[in-house]
């Protein structure tokens, strides 16, 4: 039976849903071509250029194994704590400036270590002014690290604002009509509210929207399934529920919405825009700025029922 996780559950669950959020983020940061060119570039460069001391003490070949190690490991490291303290900056009002200082902070112990270690395996010859201590190697590694990462963040921030509006600067809010199956289905244009189409015998509101805390409101979002729990999204903020996806989704059935992907339910009123994604996939963006993916079986479905949702509505 569904339930309220106890205050130190919910808040246990929470932080692992966080982190678990932010590594599936990383994830697929890693998985793009864009990530690993830019690695590749900034070995490139270092291990042509040699700087702090490296072209003198070093062949090429030790410069590139030492750079790409030096770059490599940080940044995997980097991104993961900087994409998961994002995700708490987001989530509890912390300013990003934070969040990214604190992932920097936290990456330049491993990546002191990583270059301790190399300057070890690829020490110089005798009278080389290579600098071996931790005093001299901790500035030179902290400045690079903690500058990057914030400037990592920064971008970040702005892609992720980008997405959340869904739509250019200056349009107008509604439905963007994103790809040509929404324009001959007729999904483009204003979309309304999510709301009630029917109610309970008794007249109650769906029970997973009666176990919501009171102040996140009954402007349902979205719901995904979080192993065990459920991620309820409203306008207002999220909460935990322990509870199975298709419970909640015949729970739901009085709402305007549809389960989009095997771990997603999402109101259509609050679908901001629709697209194709690049290998054929598909994704939608809801009114609180969260990219969902769209099953293939789903599309269809989906784009009906946003049409449907639209002609009501005129």
């Amino acid at each position: 039976m569904s339930r309220f996780l106890e205050p130190e559950q919910r808040t246990l669950a929470w932080v692992r849903n966080q982190v678990g959020t932010g590594l599936r983020d990383a994830r697929a940061f890693f998985s793009q071509r864009l990530f690993w060119g830019l690695i590749a570039m900034g070995v490139m460069v270092t291990a042509l250029a040699g700087p702090y001391g490296t072209f003198e003490y070093l062949t090429l070949a030790e410069r590139l194994v030492y750079w790409g190690v030096s770059i490599l490991v940080p940044a995997l490291v980097a991104t993961t704590l900087s994409l998961i303290a994002l995700r708490f900056s987001e989530a509890v009002g912390i300013p990003w400036i934070v969040s990214a200082l604190l992932a920097g902070g936290l990456t330049v112990g491993p990546a002191l270590g990583v270059v301790i270690v190399l300057e070890d395996v690829l020490a110089g010859p005798p009278g080389t002014t290579a600098p071996k201590s931790v005093s001299q190697l901790f500035p030179l590694v902290a400045g690079p690290v903690l500058g990057v990462t914030v400037i990592v963040n920064a971008i970040l921030v702005r892609f992720q604002a980008g997405v959340r509006a869904g739509r250019p600067e200056g349009a107008t809010p509604g439905f963007r009509q994103d790809a040509p199956d929404l324009a001959r289905h007729g999904a483009a244009g204003p979309v309304q509210p999510p709301r009630l189409v029917s109610s309970r015998v008794d007249g109650a509101l769906p029970l997973l929207l009666q176990r919501l805390p009171p102040e996140l409101g009954r402007d349902l979002v979205c719901v995904q399934a979080q192993n065990h729990y459920l991620e309820v999204t409203t306008k207002q903020g999220k909460a935990l529920v322990l509870m199975r996806l298709g419970d909640a989704e015949r729970d739901l059935s009085v709402i305007d919405g549809l389960r989009v992907h095997r771990s997603w339910w999402v109101a259509l009123g609050h679908v901001a825009s629709y697209s194709r994604t690049e290998g054929g996939g598909a994704s939608l963006t809801t009114s609180t700025g969260q990219v969902i993916p769209v099953a293939r079986n789903q599309r269809e479905d989906l784009i009906a029922a946003l049409a449907r949702l639209r002609s009501a509505a005129e």
